[in-house]
C-alpha cells in the first residue's frame, strides 16, 4: 500500500470511528528564556513540542515547526535558541490540539504581537504520528471535485459579506462610510480570488477549512466570516477512499 492511500486509509477510519483510543503523542512547552509565566497578568509564551516516542518523527515535526513558525533552518540551533532569537516583539504565543488519534495530529499556533498596533495570526498544522511528514489535503480528499466545492462555497460567504457590510453604510452604529464600504470590497475580492486550501485543521467531527481574509486595521471590524466547517457526512462524497452509502461514515452524520 502507497503512502498516500495509506494515509488516506488513516483519515478515514479517523472518520468513521468513534473508538477512544489510547494516543502516545505527548506534547511539552518550551518558554522563552527568562519567561515566568506564574502570574495570571502575564500572557501565556508556550510553544509545543512534540514528543511520540519515536525520535526520528519527533525530529522530522519539531524541525518542520521550528523552520515554518519560527523561521529558523539550521539543525545547528535548537528548538529554544530558535525561539529565544524569534520571540522579540512577540507578547502572546500559544497552541491548541485539536485532534490526536489515529497517527494523526492537528494542531493550531497562535501568536500576537503590539506596537502601534496589534497583530494576531495563526498556523495550522496535521502531521503523521507515524511518518513526522505533515499531511496535505490531497492526501486523502479527491481535490479535483472538492476545490470547485469550496470555491463555491467561498463566492457563497463573500456574497454574504458584501450583501452585509452595504447594510452598514450610513449607519452611525458601525460608522461606515463610502471610503470604508469600497476599500473593504477590494480586500475582499482579492481574499476571494486568492483562495486556496492549504491550510486546515482536523477536530473529531469536523475538518475547518481556514480562509482568512486579513483586514487593514481601520476597516478591521468588516472582517468577513468565512466558515469552512465540514461534518463527516459532508466530505464522504470527496473522500480518496470510502465504502458505499451504507457504510458507518454516511450513517452516522445522516440526519
Amino acid at each position: 500500500m502507497s503512502g498516500n492511500r495509506t494515509l488516506a486509509v488513516l483519515v478515514f477510519v479517523g472518520f468513521v470511528s468513534n473508538m477512544v483510543m489510547a494516543q502516545n503523542t505527548q506534547l511539552s512547552s518550551i518558554h522563552p528564556t527568562g519567561h515566568k509565566p506564574k502570574s495570571k497578568k502575564v500572557r501565556p509564551l508556550n510553544f509545543p513540542v512534540i514528543e511520540t516516542g519515536d525520535s526520528a518523527v519527533d525530529a522530522n515535526i519539531n524541525q518542520h515547526l521550528k523552520k515554518d513558525f519560527l523561521g529558523v533552518d539550521s539543525v545547528e540551533i535548537d528548538l529554544q535558541q530558535a525561539l529565544d532569537t524569534w520571540i522579540d516583539g512577540v507578547d502572546f504565543l500559544d497552541y491548541e490540539v485539536t485532534y490526536d488519534q489515529y497517527g494523526l495530529l492537528s494542531l493550531l499556533i497562535s501568536a500576537e504581537g503590539c506596537g502601534a498596533y496589534c497583530t494576531s495570526w495563526s498556523e495550522p498544522y496535521v502531521f503523521s504520528t507515524y511518518s513526522g511528514k505533515e499531511v496535505e489535503l490531497y492526501d486523502f480528499m479527491d481535490t479535483t471535485r472538492f476545490i470547485p466545492f469550496l470555491r463555491e462555497q467561498v463566492n457563497n460567504r463573500y456574497t454574504f459579506a458584501r450583501y452585509t457590510i452595504k447594510h452598514y453604510l450610513g449607519d452611525s452604529l458601525t460608522g461606515v462610510d463610502t471610503t470604508d464600504y469600497e476599500w473593504a470590497l477590494e480586500v475582499y475580492e482579492q481574499c476571494q480570488k486568492d483562495f486556496y486550501p492549504d491550510d486546515f485543521l482536523l477536530y473529531d467531527d469536523r475538518i475547518e477549512i481556514l480562509a482568512p481574509c486579513p483586514m487593514p486595521n481601520a476597516i478591521k471590524t468588516l472582517t468577513p466570516l468565512v466558515d469552512l466547517s465540514y461534518s463527516r457526512y459532508d466530505l464522504s462524497p470527496y473522500l480518496k477512499y470510502r465504502t458505499g452509502p451504507d457504510s458507518p461514515l454516511f450513517m452516522m452524520d445522516k440526519p
